[in-house]
């Protein structure tokens, strides 16, 4: 996918100063899952399923998240950014809120409008504030993925709360088929501790984003779609199912999206007739 947008510029204000300090090693999370993090040197934002690294750079009470580009037009070194005044701050949580930098071109191509909407503050949280336990309470989670332009499946795997697990693939040479195993229990609390970190109450992986000129004014909606793979996930409990389609994974739950894609190559797995009765029932 195309990157919506460039850079990120942050003014920080608040009672208690974030310093560079504070920021390394941390990670906030928008209410749409657009995600805020920072190591030693770099800042990552990501949006939907588009993650990209940036510069960073604090002096005084202003972060400055950046990146530089070169046109056909001319040999200088440019920097778009956007920039957010942190109206307030804790330990668990940032309020930001949009504002246009002085001498900072911004770009006009952004997907996400909590970047340069002026009127609305937003709220970003620490990644534990998405956790949540009772999905670990599952009866079944269906999951399949496919690379089709008509949605053929490629492979789909159903796991239940007994550690029973049924796999279908129609195009893996080595599992082609009908196939089924129990999973061990190592295996089965990393699932659980995937499940309890991923968000999934909020996860649309076929989201609707808007495009915003560069004067904030919101010019077109749209469906974001991507090349990539088409997931089905669908977590079923005693009183409550979760159920998401689409190809835009979240960063936040990319790591359980990662554990199902891989986890047939982690299951002795025997070809039974049950198996298929699995995926008919």
């Amino acid at each position: 996918m195309k990157k919506y947008f460039v850079v990120i510029l942050l003014l920080v204000r608040s009672f208690a100063l974030i310093t560079a300090f504070e920021l390394k090693g941390t990670t906030w999370v928008g209410n749409h899952l657009e995600c805020l993090s920072f190591n030693d040197t770099l800042a990552s934002y990501s949006i939907l399923s588009d993650e990209s690294d940036y510069k960073y750079s604090t002096s005084n009470d202003s972060l400055l998240i950046y990146e530089h580009y070169l046109t056909t037009a001319d040999t200088l070194n440019h920097t778009r950014g956007y920039g957010f005044i942190i109206q307030s701050q804790n330990a668990d949580s940032i309020v930001l809120k949009p504002f246009r930098p002085v001498g900072i071109e911004w770009g006009t191509t952004i997907l996400d409008k909590y970047l340069i909407d002026s009127t609305e503050s937003f709220t970003y949280y620490k990644s534990d504030h998405y956790y949540d336990s009772s999905i670990v309470a599952f009866d079944k989670i269906y999951f399949s993925k496919d690379y089709s332009d008509w949605y053929d499946i490629h492979f789909q795997m159903i796991i239940d709360k007994n550690r029973n697990y049924y796999y279908h693939s129609v195009d893996n040479k080595a599992q082609k088929g009908y196939y089924q195993g129990i999973m061990e229990d190592s295996l089965f609390e990393a699932l659980k501790i995937c499940l309890k970190h991923s968000a999934l109450r909020k996860v649309n992986l076929n989201p609707a984003y808007s495009y915003y000129d560069n004067t904030g004014k919101k010019v077109d909606e749209i469906m974001v779609f991507s090349s990539g793979p088409f997931y089905n996930l669908k977590v079923y409990m005693q009183n409550d199912s979760i159920c998401t389609s689409g190809t835009q994974v979240p960063q936040i739950a990319n790591k359980l999206f990662r554990f199902l894609e891989s986890s047939s190559q982690k299951v002795k797995l025997f070809k039974t007739k049950a198996a298929k009765k699995a995926f008919t029932d």
